[in-house]
Order: structure tokens, then C-alpha cells, then sequence
């Protein structure tokens, strides 16, 4: 019998305690009535208990506590099986206590046998699958006959949701009191993270801050948990990971952590080392970090910091821990909220008593009783009164009352009594007398202060002196009799006006200039000269900084608001008043209106440096810029302030101005500098050199890659169509990239601005001759390869002149009967010091130099010169010849006849002369072209496509073309034995050739079995090294003999 009815019993109570009501009831009836049907309905009660979620066990008196019996509760709870827990060389459940609680529960279990009672214990396992879970276990032992144990039975619970809760409230708990006391905003990021870390188990937790410009995220803080051994490969990792964060930086959007600034969301990742959404995956994969998760902090609805965890495995999203977390996130805002709000409260009392400290007046506090005692005056009322706040704070005998001139007295008391009455404020002047018995004019404003019920507590106001003002409103009075006519009738403007920004006076052409109808309304709209008039405040600041340094100010130009809003130039003149004391009075002088005069000279600085066309910065202004980044990279130090610089040009850009012309050459170079501007924004420096080329000058780079992704987001907006007066137009661009960190630090001393636009010019040539990617990045060989290209077109050139090119022909065989049909003539450069050079090497220098076109006529008079050698020679054989004809030749304005002359000059047969066109050549995509194509065919020249079936845009217009004959490209000759696609494509070929009426001729032959292919699929006419290599003329004759 595998388990006792005493087990059952005892454990009865803790699945009553643990499971459903259903389970309860279901587990209660099935307990047997009576001892007798015990082994009835053991095996009954049996199968039910391996159903239930937790393991009853019953184990043997041995070292090991060897399993007789288990339920199959264990396969959830442990991960192992029945069997492998009773199987001779079993699992043994005890190795399965986590090592730092095993010694714990040994020494309860012993506790409860030597008392012969029941254990209740609490302790961890390790899981089959490596996860650390919580059990409850509750047992007994059975004793023999004898009274030695024989058997442990139990029940074993999990309790790892339990724990899990409790933890996760006393982390909560924890947490509340620890970040609420921590002496800074990091500080309590730093215990967060530890405190999650253990409480979850996860390996690694950060902290990422907005910047204080709040454009991208920069790493704060980390931790891990210790290790004892600081060498091991574990902790040196994730150190390195932490280490290298901080030079990491995301924009929002840019991976996990700014996907959750952008967001506002919990998000949750894995495989973070293969997930291209997460840019530090090779610094995961090092670590072997796999699942991670992102959490926001947020306050006053801003992200004020991210939480990222990371675990070493890859686990489902786990909802309790994004519970847990979101509620420590709140926690956290809240904290950060009001953390700000301490701060900003301690920052508004040191503004006020900066402000009450730094102002010229005296701020105070008045009981209202018969003696006006002073209950608070400012530290100011020294420089007014001469007396120390002390001498009147509380004082009766003496206060500002007892210091008010007696003629005033009466007319102070009598206006406050009134403002307090009314409960209003007041202002009033009058005078007092100093400590030292001078008499100064003061300005007070104030309002009394009451309790509940309304009753006067005290007054409280602000006090400042204005005696030269009033010193100055008599010099005024004065001056305006004297000069009133001169001041009211002047073209010019004309005023004066107090330090503090009130206008005194002003006349009626300055009225007039600033928009209002008089002096008096001026005066009354513009109480604060600094804020309501300068459209920079700051320009008034120096303005009176000006006059109080010189007295004297000339020429001092601003921008004001009109009354209207308008804003305008004005030419100020200006000086100080001061008494006969030099103390300052009031300022006076003339105002000029001028412009018109800044408008023509706005416009002149435009025209000097930016372009009329697209209105971006021209070169000149660009050079500055440059220079500018030079000089900065030159001075400091070079990590500060690389720089990159793209040059960029629109291919094909002169087919559009040639072929629609240059309104919509000029109109389609409009909407790509707006592209170019709306892709870039206010970032970079985007300028136009000229014509089709635009550079774009990027500061502050860190790296190739983002000058790169640069060029990556202009290809981009590039690609949809632009839309100029009915015509869709594609606009590709080609693209060099100068990267100033690319440059030695030698040879950035010695770098000009015109230099680096060459290095980027440069590395645009190379991305135009590429077939792979529409952008360049400019390396120190490309400079010497460019030297290279400019004495190689130089040698072109001389070449030409001297005529060093030498024909070569490749023989067009029949592919049955094995005669020859004609040749292909193939130009060769016979250089005086390299020897014979390829055309590969110089063709495509000479079609972007335009060396083409005297080189393509030569080649056809020398093919025409040939064939007339060889009808004279071999006057049994007529040879055709076959010439290639570029879009640079074709489209020569004296082409036609160019072609003409030569075929009088050589007296050659034109039906014997093929021109060859490739199929990618623009002649055969473009519709204006077929004219010319036709008066070549007037001429009885034959037309052919060269390496036909490289392209398939000729196929829909193939019929209309008027030619006779197509060359398979060498790449479906190529294995065409072999594949059998190629092969049908091919037959669909010469299909299609026989009903358009064409002759093909089969490139790159070169092996016997693709000969016999040719053959069988019905091609007539073929060439290459299986019959014969491209030959000079000598080695030609000797062959055809």
C-alpha cells in the first residue's frame, strides 16, 4: 500500500484550507466512511489526489528519504516525473532544496520527529527548468512497531504567488519610505533598481534621463548584483555593458528605451540580442542578455526617466511584474513631483529676496494703531532714510510717520484712511527728511491688510524715492517754455524719458512714427519703453548702458513696434541729463526712422550669400560656415567637433534641362531644395553651389553612421515623383560623404575649406560611377585615384590627338556552317608607356567627359576604312562590320552629318555597316529619338540592340524600333547547357526575333556544348573565344586564310 489512510487524513485540512469550495466538497465525499472501505476506495481517492496541483509523497528511512510513493502533482511543481523520483536511481526531492535553505529544513523536520509531532516548514526548490519557487510542506512521521521511523508522509504546496505578494508589498513598503527620504532624484532611481532586481531575480537594471534640452536620453544609472568574484566573465560583462551605455544616446522612437520615452507605455522585448529594434544587441549578446523590459516615470504628464531590467532568458510577459513595476513607477513620479515642488518653492523665496534685496525701493509692514509702528521694513530703507531697519522696526519714538514733512502729514493720513475705508489701494507722493535732515520726494503704494471679519490688521506697501524725478519734471517744465516750438514742429522725432522707462515728453513725428495720433497718447501707451516698444528688451538695456558709460550715444539702431504691431528700423541719438551733481535725470535725443535703409541692405547681405533660385545658402555663405567648423575643430579639441559634409547632385539632371528645358530645369531644382529643407529641417546647413549640386554641411557628428542615415533619409524623399507643370518627373541622386574624423591630424592642419568640398566632390564621382549604392564616403586613396583619373583623361585627350588608338575585330561566325559572316570592330589604347589598355579601363572616363563622341566617330571611320581594305582584298567575301554607337554620339548636333561625311570619304557600302546600340541606352527609351534612328535607316545603315536581355523596358516597344538585328548578352550564353530557364528564355528570344523579322547574333560563346545548345535552339549567327578573340588586322587576315 503505497500511502496510509493517516496521511490522507492529515493533509484533508490543508486542502480544505487551499483549494476551491467545489474541490473541498468533492475532496470530503471521497474520504472513505468507515476503516473497512478503506481499500475500496483507496484507489479511487488515489487517482483523485494525482490530479489535484500539489504533490502528496510518502518517503522511506533512508540516507536519501528515498520516494516509495509521489503524485503526479510533482511533474508540475518540480518539472521531474513519477518514475523519476521512484526509479532505483531516483531524483531525490532533497537536492531539489535550494542549497541555502536545505540545512533550515533539516533541522525543522528534526525538530518535529524528535518531538513525534507534525512539521509545517517554508523553503525554495529549484525547478527542472532552473526557476526558483516557494513551497509549503506539511508532514509527519510513521513509526514502526518499535517506535522507529519508518515512512515520512506529506504534502507539499507551492506558495510562490503567495511569497511573490508578500515580497512584492514589502518592496512597495520599502520602497515608499526609502525614496521618499533619499536625498536626491538618482538616489532613489539607484534603490528602485536594486530593490526590483533582488525582489525579481532579474540581472541588470538602468536608468535613462531627458537631457536638459530634452531631445534624447542619456544613460544615469545601473546595477547589477555583486559578485564576489570581480574577474568573472558574469560580472566583467555586464560591467562593460554598463560602461559602454554611457556613450549611448536615443532619440524617441530610436530602440527600446526611446520607444517607451515616445510612447508613455510599458513595453517588453525579447531576444533583444537578434532584435533589430534594440540598438545595443551586440552588447547584449556579450552579456547574454535576452528578455527585457522598459517602464516610463512620469510627472506632470512628462517622462522624467525610463526604467529598462534585463534577464538572461527568455521569458513571457509577465503581467504581476508590470503591475509591481508601474505602481514603484508612480511611486517614483510622485517623488520626483514633489522633490520639484520643494525646489521650486526654496527657488521662489531666494528670487524674492534677491528681488527685495536688489530693488531701490523699501518694501514694509505698518500696524494700524495711533503710533503706525513699523512691524517690518526691507534692508533697503538705509539708502532712502538713513535709518537701519532696526531703528524703526517696533520702535515709538521713532517711525516713517514721525519723519514725514509736516506740511504732508495731514494728506498722507487722510489718503490711507480713505483707501483703507474703501478697502482700495493707494499711491501718493510726498516728502520726508533723512536721518542726516535732507528733504527727499518718495512715491508709496499700498493696501491695508484685514482679518475674517474684515477688521484693519495692519498696512503694507512699497516705498520709492523720486526726488529726481521731480527735480527733473521742473528741469522739464523750464525746458518747454524755452524750446516747446522747436520740440512740437522738428521732422525728426524727438523725446525724453526717465531711466525707468516712462516717456516725460515726446513730439508729434514721433507720434506719428510709432503709429498714434499724439504726444499724449504715446505717452499714455507706452508706460514701460523696455517691453512695450523694443521688440528686444535687451537693446534698451544697453542703450542706457551706452549713456551711462558715455553720456553720448549716436547711431543706436533697433527694431520697435509700431502701434499696430508693425515692426520697424529706428536710428536713435541720444544723451544723458544729469544735475549739477552729475546724478542722472532723464535721457533725451532724436529718432530717426530707417527701414527702407535695412530692407536694401537685408537685401544686398541676401544676394551676397544666398542663392536667388532656391533661397538656400550659396557657396559663398556655405565657405563661412565651413570655415567656420574648421576653425572650432582646429582650435579645440577634434571629438567636440567633427563634422561631416555631403555633397549630393541629381543624376540625369542635364537630360531634363535639354529635353523639357531649363524653366523646368530651374522649377524641379525649386522643389528639391524644399525636399532637401523639410527632410533636414533647421539641423544642418543646406546649401546650393550651383546648377544640380547641393551640400549639406552637418555639425557635432559622432559618428559615419549618422551621416549615413543622413543620406539615407534625403534618398528617401527622393523617391516619390516630383510634380513640375504636368510632367512626372523621377529624380535620382548620387551622394559624397566627407567625414572630418576621416582626416589625420596632420592633415587637418593643413586642410582648406575648398579642399574638403573636392574630398566630397570626390567621393560623389565615385557613388556615380557605382552600380551599388547611390552614395560615397570619401577615403584618403580616392584622392590620389582622382589625381590618377585626371592624368588618365589628360592621356585621353593626347591620345585622341595623336591618335593612339589601335581597331581590333572579333569574328561573327555562322554558327552551322562555320563561316565567317563579319566582325565586330573593338577599340584598343595602344599607351606609349602602360602598353595596350582595355576599353574598360577609359570608356567610361570619355563618356563622362564627353570624349566619346570623337572617339565613337573615329572607331566608325576606321570600321568603314576596314571594310573597304577587306572588299579589295577578299573580294569573294563581303564582310559586314559592326560598330557601337553611344547616346553622347547620337545625340551630337552635327551627328548626322558627321556620318555622312565619313561614308563619302571612305566610299564605304553603308548596308554592310551594323550599328550597335545597347539596349540600356536612353536612344531607345526615348520617343524623340526614333527620327534620327530613321534617317540612319534612310542612310541604309543597319541598326542592331546590343546585349540584348540585359533590360526588359525595350520589349513593349520593340516592334516599333527600326532595327534588324539583336545581340544576345553573353549571360544567357553562359551555362545555357545547364539551365534549362535560360535556355527557354533564349528560344523565347529567337522566337520572338523571327516573327519581328531580325537577326540574332549569340555573344560569349565559348565551350562546344553550348554551341550545340545555340545550334539546336535555331541560333544562326554567334561569337566568341570558342571561334576567336579580339584581333588586330594582321591576325585577322591570317585567320580568314
Amino acid at each position: 500500500m503505497p500511502i496510509t489512510y493517516s496521511v490522507i487524513v492529515h493533509c484533508q485540512f490543508s486542502i480544505i484550507l487551499t483549494t476551491p469550495l467545489f474541490h473541498q466538497r468533492l475532496f470530503m465525499e471521497s474520504l472513505p466512511h468507515s476503516t473497512r472501505e478503506l481499500t475500496e476506495n483507496l484507489t479511487q481517492s488515489l487517482s483523485w489526489l494525482d490530479n489535484l496541483s500539489c504533490i502528496f509523497y510518502r518517503c522511506r528511512n533512508t540516507p536519501q528519504w528515498h520516494m516509495e510513493y509521489i503524485s503526479r502533482g510533482c511533474e508540475i511543481i518540480t518539472g521531474y516525473t513519477v518514475q523519476e523520483f521512484i526509479d532505483d536511481e531516483p531524483i531525490f526531492f532533497n537536492n531539489l532544496i535550494h542549497p541555502d535553505d536545505r540545512l533550515q529544513v533539516w533541522q525543522e523536520v528534526q525538530k518535529a520527529v524528535d518531538l513525534r509531532s507534525s512539521y509545517n516548514v517554508e523553503y525554495r526548490i529549484i525547478h527542472r527548468n532552473g526557476e526558483v519557487r516557494w513551497m509549503s510542506e506539511q508532514g509527519e512521521a510513521i513509526y514502526d512497531h518499535n517506535g522507529e521511523i519508518s515512512y515520512l508522509e506529506g504534502i507539499v504546496i507551492d506558495i510562490s504567488d503567495k511569497k511573490k505578494i508578500e515580497q512584492e508589498k514589502t518592496l512597495l513598503l520599502n520602497l515608499s519610505q526609502a525614496i521618499s527620504s533619499a536625498p536626491d532624484f538618482e538616489s532613489a532611481l539607484l534603490y528602485t533598481i536594486e530593490q526590483v532586481c533582488q525582489l525579481t531575480g532579474w540581472d541588470f537594471g538602468e536608468a535613462w534621463l531627458p537631457n536638459l534640452w530634452g531631445d534624447c536620453l542619456n544613460y544615469s544609472i545601473g546595477w547589477f548584483p555583486p559578485h564576489k568574484n570581480k574577474l568573472s566573465p558574469h560580472h566583467v560583462s555586464l560591467q562593460e555593458f554598463q560602461e559602454k551605455s554611457h556613450a549611448v544616446s536615443f532619440k524617441k522612437g530610436s530602440s527600446l528605451p526611446g520607444r517607451v520615452w515616445q510612447s508613455k507605455q510599458i513595453e517588453w522585448m525579447n531576444d533583444i540580442d537578434k532584435n533589430p529594434l534594440f540598438s545595443r544587441r551586440q552588447m547584449a549578446e556579450n552579456c547574454r542578455l535576452k528578455s527585457a523590459f522598459a517602464v516610463p516615470i512620469v510627472a506632470n504628464d512628462e517622462i522624467v526617466a525610463i526604467l529598462v531590467f534585463f534577464l538572461r532568458q527568455r521569458i513571457i510577459v509577465d503581467a504581476n511584474l508590470f503591475s509591481l513595476v508601474e505602481i514603484v513607477a508612480h511611486q517614483l513620479g510622485n517623488i520626483f513631483r514633489h522633490k520639484q515642488i520643494e525646489l521650486d518653492l526654496q527657488e521662489s523665496q531666494r528670487q524674492l529676496n534677491s528681488l527685495i534685496k536688489s530693488t531701490s525701493g523699501v518694501f514694509f509692514r505698518i500696524s494700524y494703531n495711533r503710533q503706525w509702528r513699523e512691524d517690518y521694513i526691507s534692508d533697503t530703507c538705509d539708502k532712502l532714510t538713513g535709518y537701519q531697519p532696526y531703528e524703526l522696526i517696533k520702535n515709538d519714538n521713532i517711525n516713517l510717520a514721525q519723519i514725514t514733512h509736516p506740511l504732508d502729514l495731514q494728506r498722507v493720513i487722510t489718503t490711507i484712511q480713505y483707501a483703507i475705508n474703501h478697502q482700495k489701494p493707494y499711491t501718493i507722493e510726498y516728502r520726508i527728511f533723512t536721518k542726516d535732515n535732507q528733504e527727499k520726494w518718495i512715491w508709496e503704494k499700498g493696501e491695508g491688510v484685514y482679518d475674517e471679519d474684515n477688521n484693519v490688521l495692519g498696512i503694507e506697501g512699497f516705498i520709492t524715492d523720486i526726488s529726481s524725478l521731480k527735480y527733473m519734471e521742473r528741469a522739464l517744465l523750464e525746458a518747454e517754455n524755452k524750446y516747446g516750438s522747436i520740440f512740437d514742429n522738428a521732422i525728426e522725432g524727438i523725446f525724453q524719458t526717465t531711466t525707468n522707462g516712462y516717456y516725460l515728453n515726446a513730439n508729434q513725428a514721433l507720434a506719428k512714427m510709432y503709429g498714434y495720433d499724439n504726444p499724449t497718447q504715446l505717452k499714455a501707451s507706452l508706460n514701460d519703453i523696455e517691453n512695450c516698444l523694443y521688440v528686444n528688451p535687451q537693446r534698451r538695456q544697453e542703450f542706457m548702458e551706452a549713456l551711462e558709460k558715455n553720456d553720448v550715444i549716436t547711431n543706436f539702431e533697433s527694431q520697435v513696434y509700431r502701434r499696430d504691431g508693425k515692426v520697424i528700423w529706428i536710428s536713435e541719438n541720444a544723451r544723458a541729463i544729469r544735475d549739477i551733481n552729475g546724478n542722472l535725470l532723464y535721457y533725451e535725443g532724436t529718432v530717426e526712422e530707417i527701414t527702407k535703409y535695412k530692407e536694401a541692405q537685408e537685401k544686398l547681405q541676401r544676394q551676397a550669400f544666398y542663392d536667388y533660385l532656391t533661397n538656400l545658402p550659396n557657396r559663398s555663405f556655405f565657405l563661412q560656415k565651413l570655415t567656420d567648423c574648421l576653425y572650432k575643430i582646429k582650435k579645440y579639441e577634434r571629438g567636440k567637433y567633427e563634422f561631416g559634409l555631403l555633397f549630393l547632385d541629381c543624376d540625369r539632371f542635364k537630360m531634363v534641362n535639354d529635353s523639357l528645358g531649363h524653366h523646368i530645369g530651374d522649377l524641379l531644382l525649386v522643389e528639391v531644395a524644399k525636399r532637401l529643407r523639410k527632410a533636414l529641417g533647421n539641423t544642418h546647413v543646406v546649401a546650393r553651389l550651383g546648377g544640380d549640386e547641393f551640400t549639406i554641411l552637418c555639425y557635432q557628428v559622432n559618428n559615419i553612421k549618422q551621416l549615413i542615415k543622413i543620406a539615407e533619409k534625403i534618398n528617401d524623399v527622393f523617391k516619390p515623383p516630383f510634380l513640375i507643370e504636368k510632367h512626372r518627373l523621377f529624380c535620382g541622386i548620387s551622394i559624397g560623404i566627407f567625414f572630418s574624423s576621416n582626416l589625420s591630424d596632420q592633415d587637418l592642419k593643413s586642410v582648406t575649406p575648398a579642399q574638403i568640398i573636392q574630398y566630397a566632390d570626390t567621393a560623389l564621382y565615385r557613388a556615380k560611377s557605382s552600380r551599388n549604392s547611390y552614395y560615397q564616403i570619401f577615403r584618403a586613396e580616392m584622392h590620389n585615384e582622382a589625381l590618377a583619373e585626371l592624368q588618365l583623361e589628360n592621356d585621353l585627350r593626347q591620345a585622341i590627338v595623336l591618335e593612339e588608338f589601335v581597331p581590333f575585330h572579333q569574328p561573327i561566325i555562322n554558327l552551322f556552317d562555320q563561316k565567317v559572316h563579319g566582325f565586330e570592330t573593338l577599340i584598343r589604347w595602344q599607351h606609349p608607356i602602360k602598353g595596350i589598355i582595355s576599353p574598360a579601363s577609359f570608356i567610361p572616363l570619355a563618356e563622362q567627359t564627353g570624349l566619346i563622341i570623337p572617339i565613337g566617330l573615329w572607331m566608325f571611320k576606321q570600321a568603314c576604312l576596314q571594310w573597304v581594305k577587306w572588299l579589295n582584298k577578299f573580294p569573294d567575301q563581303l564582310f559586314f562590320i559592326s560598330v557601337n554607337l553611344s547616346s553622347q554620339e547620337f545625340n551630337a548636333d552635327n551627328f548626322l552629318e558627321q556620318i555622312d561625311l565619313i561614308i563619302k570619304e571612305t566610299k564605304v557600302n553603308p548596308a554592310y555597316i551594323k550599328l550597335e546600340i545597347t539596349e540600356s541606352s536612353p536612344i531607345l527609351h526615348d520617343s524623340s529619338a526614333l527620327q534620327r534612328l530613321r534617317a540612319l535607316i534612310d542612310r541604309n545603315l543597319k541598326l542592331w540592340i546590343d546585349d540584348f536581355g540585359t533590360g526588359y523596358s525595350s520589349l513593349s516597344y520593340l516592334h516599333k524600333l527600326p532595327i534588324h538585328g539583336l545581340k544576345l548578352d553573353q549571360s544567357f550564353t553562359s551555362d545555357i547547357e545547364h539551365n534549362f530557364i535560360k535556355a527557354r528564355i533564349v528560344e523565347a528570344i529567337f522566337s520572338l526575333a523571327q516573327d519581328l523579322n531580325l537577326e540574332v547574333v549569340a555573344e560569349g560563346i565559348e565551350t562546344e556544348s553550348q554551341l550545340e545548345k545555340l545550334q539546336e535552339l535555331g541560333c544562326q549567327l554567334g561569337q566568341g573565344y570558342l571561334f576567336a578573340k579580339p584581333m588586330n588586322v594582321k591576325d585577322i587576315e591570317r585567320f580568314l586564310n
